[in-house]
């Protein structure tokens, strides 16, 4: 008002001093034009302002949910431990205003560790506003579901403590504990219990977990190796753990699955007797022509906390490298040309022999044989025809590349010391597989008595006489039926009488001896108050062997070969087949120059593992020219990944050339094994006393490699690559939380006592500790907006002071 009245008095000294306008001025519309814009800079030089005022600001406190991510929460039957936890959020949140849930709720999750469970209050704010049904879950357990409860340690004590550094500038107005109370260090917890009652912050609990149960069992890991070959035995080491059922009888069974993960058929049994806490198992099974999954189960217990635990998968392949056979005749039947496949072939005593082990794929065999008035034997190649060479291997690294020799009626004339003394080493350090078969040139007859080859027979012959005349009944002893040779087909009734019907061979060596720790596989004459052993299998070394009485190749054995089974089903064939596979089951590591082995098949946290390895040359002979050197790596891409160490200490008396520094040995760093006097690499390799992020188990694999070289004085050089191999190592640990599988609610009752809290029953006991916390209201927010500030009364002057002077220019004024 000041400034207008400034205004008034300004243009009335003006008036006094000028004048009075002209006449032209003093038109009417001129004046109202100027009396317009006069009223409008008055209005804007008075200023008038408007005052709004509204409600403050309103402060929910925060809520922040700790939701136990550990292993012991996946108990729980028919609904998990952890499914339990997310439904009575979800029901809690339904019941709440999403944007009450969406900003003041926080929920994180803990294990060995506190984590932030991303966006969960948004994802629960939008499972009710999409009114989902109350207890829906799938908002919230999507989210949850990235990580679930894998933990196998509860550190919660350190979790309240981590939780205290998230509360931002203001403490929250309660902490909920979702949990079954199962943690390592309880005391540890009601302390922290106490510290936040102390501050004000309210420790409310929810306890899951049935406690009208008896106990548990569970699975914990299966180890199987990766790779096997068909038709020999697989070995399943099963580590379980019980609780509250100690004495109590079950089975752990190896099942088959279908491509569709359906159980198939029962591979493998074995009755245990619980003993409570950690234990192992192992089980076999015999692996037929394809990989495929196995699934090891334990049946749940009547009164069993959860099943959910009771069952671990493995997946094993079948090793198609093809085996060797070096098939050695000295039969004299008759030669003859036949043709097969539009190809003339040289046929004779061993040609039905090599046609039923190259039926299967993977066998290959390479055929000797003594030509008639050639006094020597030669090979004859896969073409059936003579090679016109000497055929046995004229090196032991040549004979190295076999993995099975089939002597059939040879005499050991046929053969030179050196290539015996070949023969006898490729069995005990190669792993070779080695049988004699029955004929006038076998055992004592055939002048092997006093050879490399009596001794790792696994008869004695010095009394044995061939009689040629005699019929050779081969009867499968009760005891050895369930041997994988004699394994036909798969029925176990159908098999029994296949193997009652085993027709007679002409001839038979009698007074063959079984060796001790042999195995006597059939016999002649089974009737009889004294049997004679016909079929004995025994090791040597690392090697197997296997000892017939009877011949089984043509003539001596055509009822053998062709009258076995129905038209078109030659038994004969699986049996040899079979032979071929069992007596090479070590092959497929002898062959191997580098050959690595532990002391145990698992092992505890701060055990030490005995690393052991043992390298071969070209000609099986063991050697320490080699430098060996070996790395760890994780089992599985399922591991600790903030973990770039191995739980597995490095020795203190290696040389360190990888630049690292930490006590632990890193993923992937390699590090040499030094010799031993006795012809060994070996290092002991002390674990770790924790496993990486508290996991309950651990499997490491060990890769080792020899290289030639070592001659620099360190025995640690390395050049050309020779072999490699690895070594799968389990480690079990035994958390303090899987020890008993029970939720202790009594710890989070107290929890909630000392800390001032609430022990919460329900969902809706749940949702109302978040409503009903007291909420801030701030002092009332007041703003005031100029009035006068607005566009169009700017537009109005300017748009009058524009007409004036347009009208005024029109008249001659301006």
């Amino acid at each position: 008002m000041a400034g207008a009245g400034a205004v008034v008095a300004v243009w009335i000294v003006l008036r006094l001093v000028v004048g009075k306008p002209a006449g032209p001025a003093r038109r009417t519309g001129l004046l109202v034009l100027r009396a317009a814009t006069l009223l409008v800079l008055l209005a804007i030089l008075a200023g008038p302002v408007r005052v709004d005022s509204s409600a403050g600001a309103v402060r929910r406190p925060d809520v922040f949910v700790l939701l136990d991510g550990s292993q012991s929460m996946t108990i729980g039957s028919p609904a998990s431990r952890w499914d339990e936890a997310v439904a009575a959020l979800s029901t809690a949140a339904s019941t709440l205003e999403p944007t009450v849930v969406d900003n003041s709720l926080h929920v994180f999750r803990f294990g060995h560790r506190l984590s932030a469970v991303d966006d969960a209050g948004n994802a629960i704010a939008r499972s009710a506003s999409k009114g989902l049904p109350p207890g829906d879950t799938r908002q919230l357990a999507d989210r949850l579901r990235q990580g679930g409860p894998t933990d196998s340690d509860t550190r919660l004590a350190e979790a309240l403590r981590q939780l205290s550094g998230r509360f931002g500038q203001r403490p929250p107005g309660a902490v909920v504990l979702v949990s079954d109370g199962r943690a390592r260090d309880a005391a540890a917890v009601e302390e922290m219990a106490v510290h936040y009652g102390e501050r004000g912050i309210p420790l409310s609990v929810y306890p899951v977990g049935s406690l009208a149960r008896g106990g548990d069992v569970a699975l914990v890991a299966v180890v199987a190796p990766q790779r096997v070959r068909k038709f020999s035995d697989v070995e399943v080491q099963v580590f379980l753990r019980s609780f509250g059922y100690s004495g109590r009888r079950t089975e752990v069974q190896v099942v088959g699955l279908d491509d569709e993960s359906r159980p198939q058929d029962v591979l493998a049994s074995l009755p245990v007797t619980l003993r409570g806490g950690a234990q192992s198992v192992t089980l076999s099974y015999r692996s037929d022509t394809r990989g495929r999954t196995i699934a090891v189960h334990v049946p749940a217990q009547d009164d069993e906390l959860s099943p959910r635990n009771n069952q671990l998968t493995a997946h094993v392949d079948i090793d198609r490298t093809k085996i060797r056979v070096l098939y050695i005749e000295g039969g004299e039947g008759p030669l003859r040309v036949v043709t097969r496949g539009g190809r003339r072939e040289l046929d004779g005593p061993f040609g039905e022999l090599r046609e039923m082990l190259t039926e299967d794929e993977d066998i290959e065999c390479v055929v000797l044989s003594e030509l008639p008035g050639a006094g020597e034997l030669y090979r004859v190649s896969s073409y059936g025809q003579a090679t016109g060479r000497q055929g046995f291997p004229e090196t032991q690294a040549e004979l190295s590349a076999f993995d099975c020799v089939i002597l059939s009626d040879v005499a050991a004339t046929s053969f030179t010391e050196e290539q015996l003394d070949w023969l006898a080493r490729w069995v005990e350090n190669r792993g070779g597989g080695l049988v004699m078969t029955g004929g006038a040139e076998s055992f004592l007859d055939g002048g092997w008595g006093g050879t490399p080859l009596a001794e790792l027979l696994p008869v004695s012959f010095a009394d044995s006489q061939w009689l040629p005349s005699g019929e050779g009944e081969i009867a499968p002893t009760d005891e050895a039926a369930g041997h994988s040779i004699w394994q036909i087909v798969s029925d176990r009734e159908q098999n029994r009488a296949i193997l009652d019907a085993v027709p007679p061979v002409e001839g038979l060596h009698q007074g063959l001896e079984p060796k001790p720790l042999t195995e006597v596989l059939a016999v002649a004459g089974a009737d009889a108050s004294e049997p004679a052993p016909v079929l004995v299998a025994g090791r040597y070394g690392r090697g197997r062997t296997m000892s017939l009485a009877v011949p089984l190749t043509a003539p001596a054995a055509e009822k053998f070969l062709h009258e076995w089974g129905p038209s078109g089903n030659r038994h004969a064939g699986k049996f040899w087949r079979n032979v071929v596979y069992w007596l090479t089951e070590g092959s497929s590591i002898g062959r191997r120059r580098l050959i690595a082995a532990a002391d145990k098949r698992f092992y505890r946290p701060g055990e030490t593992i005995a690393l052991s390895a043992v390298a071969y040359d070209e000609t099986a002979t063991r050697t320490t020219s080699y430098s060996v050197w070996a790395m760890i790596e994780p089992k599985s891409l399922d591991f600790d990944d903030d973990s770039l160490t191995a739980p597995v200490r490095w020795p203190n008396a290696l040389p360190r050339e990888s630049g690292e520094d930490g006590p632990r040995i890193v993923w992937g760093e390699e590090f040499p094994l030094p010799r031993t006097a006795d012809g060994r690499y070996e290092l002991p390799l002390e674990l770790a006393e924790r496993l990486s992020g508290g996991a309950g188990d651990e499997g490491l694999r060990i890769e080792l490699t020899a290289y030639e070289g070592g001659g620099d004085g360190t025995g640690f050089s390395r050049g050309t690559q020779v072999d490699s191999t690895s070594l799968d190592i389990q480690i079990l640990s035994d958390p303090f939380e899987q020890q008993n599988p029970f939720p202790n609610h009594d710890l989070l009752r107290r929890v909630a006592g000392v800390s001032g809290g609430r022990v919460l029953q329900s969902p809706d006991e749940l949702a109302a500790v978040i409503a009903d916390l007291p909420v801030a209201v701030g002092p009332p927010v007041i703003s005031t907006v100029p009035v006068w500030n607005r566009w169009w009364l700017w537009g109005v002057l300017i748009g009058l002071l524009t007409i004036e002077w347009v009208w005024r220019r029109g008249v001659g004024l301006a």
